[in-house]
């Protein structure tokens, strides 16, 4: 006899309050994509070093700061981009990675100024597949998943 509650197929740990809206809000931010992709806003944006770099959500006083290779005017191969604020100085966010004509792609490390963090594939610019995210305000380390820039599991 069915007492008519549905148990779930799977069990999963509760997520704590507040982790999709930090990943969500990372992924428009700090995720760049190229037009028409996962996201229609953005520009490029002149690096300290003069290379161009896509940015979906440009801020007025948002610099990036370039370690690595410029390949016809953009940032490309093995390297590292540091956004800061023109203002102050201090770090927005930090991507250890590949760039390929100034789009994130492969395997990179992405990290904001709160140490929120997200480890895995990027295509195209944007976090496409697999991961693993870690929510600094909970101290929470997960596994994620991203499609077309969009959190779709975590």
């Amino acid at each position: 006899m069915s007492s008519g509650v549905r148990k779930p197929d799977r069990a999963r740990p509760p997520r704590p309050k507040g982790a999709a809206i930090f990943l969500a809000v990372a992924g428009m931010i700090f995720v760049p994509a190229p037009p028409g992709f996962a996201q229609e806003t953005g520009a490029w944006v002149a690096t300290t070093t003069g290379c161009e770099v896509w940015n979906s959500d440009p801020g007025p006083d948002d610099v990036p700061n370039w370690i690595g290779e410029c390949v016809e005017g953009k940032v490309h191969g093995p390297g590292t981009l540091i956004w800061t604020h023109k203002s102050n100085g201090s770090v927005i966010a930090r991507f250890d990675g590949w760039y390929d004509k100034g789009l994130r792609t492969g395997v990179g490390y992405l990290v904001d100024e709160n140490g929120n963090w997200f480890r895995g594939p990027f295509v195209n610019g944007v976090a496409h597949g697999a991961g693993e995210c870690y929510y600094a305000l909970f101290g929470v380390h997960r596994n994620c998943q991203f499609t077309n820039g969009e959190l779709t599991d975590y």
